[in-house]
């Protein structure tokens, strides 16, 4: 989404209102969107994580302030609020709506880990061995 788009078309939702979106909220709008719109990418599931403001340029006062949703995690199928400062925020269904990301690029960082170890083994061994027999540790292969 255009630079000039986010600017005339954000609003800030208040119960049933519409008003003018604060200045702040549309910077973080434009730079989110810019940084990070169109990225898609999957993490456990098919669905992906999907980014980016896809015409929805409203604010929205929540739990831990104003916030915008740019986020889709496809996983949860749920939307997560990008709060005024830059960390991520979601409750999904019955959960407590909380902070789940210090930011956009930790989320990242954090999915791209989670990706890389989902293919290590996640097997525990347990090995007896008799009591006069000292036990080896042997390194991985």
């Amino acid at each position: 989404m255009a630079t000039t788009d986010i600017r005339s078309m954000a609003v800030l939702r208040v119960d049933d209102r519409i008003e003018a979106a604060p200045d702040e909220l549309i910077e973080a709008m434009i730079g989110f969107e810019e940084r990070f719109g169109g990225l898609w990418y999957p993490v456990i599931g098919s669905n992906g994580m999907e980014y980016g403001l896809d015409g929805g340029v409203v604010v929205h006062r929540g739990p831990l302030g104003l916030a915008f949703t740019g986020i889709v995690d496809g996983d949860w199928t749920w939307g997560i609020d990008i709060l005024a400062d830059g960390r991520t925020a979601m409750g999904p269904g019955q959960w407590s709506y909380r902070v789940i990301d210090r930011s956009v690029d930790q989320r990242l960082e954090s999915h791209a880990m989670l990706v890389t170890v989902s293919g290590w083994f996640h097997r525990t061994f347990t090995c007896h061995t008799p009591r006069e027999v000292v036990p080896v540790e042997f390194p991985p292969l």
